[in-house]
């Protein structure tokens, strides 16, 4: 929460919205007591979605770009592993979200036989490489499914 505090000040150049008349408007929903959550549109979409051209854009994201950072580094971790779901052990993998293509961020996306860029530069820099071109491959096979199978500590996963 410190750190997207901390991105205001950048973020409002690609959300205006979010800029209120007595400062930044609260981005973070509190779902429990002490839970919190990063707070979405009407629509469904992230209050750090953007339209740039015809895609929706993550501002966090382009904020990180812009400074030169990972966006890894600065956005939270579900989100930077969105929408790939880590399986904790015995059974550890990587897959994708069931409904991932049925929100308003990803409609757009349709054509079968790809991955989103900024998904696999996520997927290469928390699991290397290795993961990123099987899932690579998996899509332009149009396989339905694939499973990265993960051993070792979470955080340092490594293909079995």
């Amino acid at each position: 929460m410190e750190t997207i505090t901390g991105l205001l000040p950048h973020v409002v150049k690609f959300c205006p919205g979010l800029n209120g008349k007595k400062g930044f408007d609260n981005v973070f929903d509190e779902v429990e007591r002490g839970l919190f959550a990063i707070d979405t549109h009407e629509n469904g979409l992230c209050v750090f979605a953007y339209k740039y051209k015809s895609a929706i854009r993550c501002s966090l994201h382009s904020v990180a770009e812009q400074l030169g950072k990972s966006a890894h580094l600065l956005k939270p971790y579900a989100c930077t592993l969105w929408p790939l779901v880590l399986r904790e052990p015995p059974h550890a993998a990587l897959s994708i979200c069931d409904d991932a293509l049925q929100l308003p961020c990803n409609k757009a996306c349709k054509e079968k036989g790809t991955i989103s860029p900024e998904i696999l530069d996520s997927i290469t820099k928390i699991f290397g490489v290795k993961a990123s071109d099987q899932i690579s491959r998996a899509a332009r096979n149009k396989l339905p499914t694939t499973r990265v199978r993960l051993s070792g500590p979470v955080g340092r996963p490594s293909l079995t």
